[in-house]
């Protein structure tokens, strides 16, 4: 589905259903940045009462932690926004 990173293929290798024509824009960041928010901020506060990580540690913890997580994320939720959009019909997708 993807040519690289998030550029997504002209078209499919096996039906040949353009796929160039969506319009996913910034929604798959959006639901990355709601969809971490819910699990690092609980993450964070539970490892926080039980652990006494000093603050240091955790200023790079976090940051670094999130920076992956978005980075395993993003692909496969423009993938699903892009085969939504498709399963509708919409943005191009006729």
């Amino acid at each position: 589905m993807f040519a690289r990173f998030l550029k997504a293929a002209p078209a499919c290798g096996h039906c040949g259903q353009r796929l160039d024509l969506h319009q996913a824009d910034d929604f798959p960041a959006y639901i990355v940045i709601l969809a971490l928010g819910h699990i690092l901020v609980p993450l964070m506060i539970e490892v926080n009462a039980a652990l006494s990580i000093p603050l240091g540690w955790q200023a790079a913890l976090w940051p670094a932690l999130a920076v992956l997580l978005a980075t395993a994320m993003i692909q496969p939720v423009k993938g699903a926004v892009i085969a939504f959009q498709w399963s509708r019909r919409m943005a191009g997708f006729a």
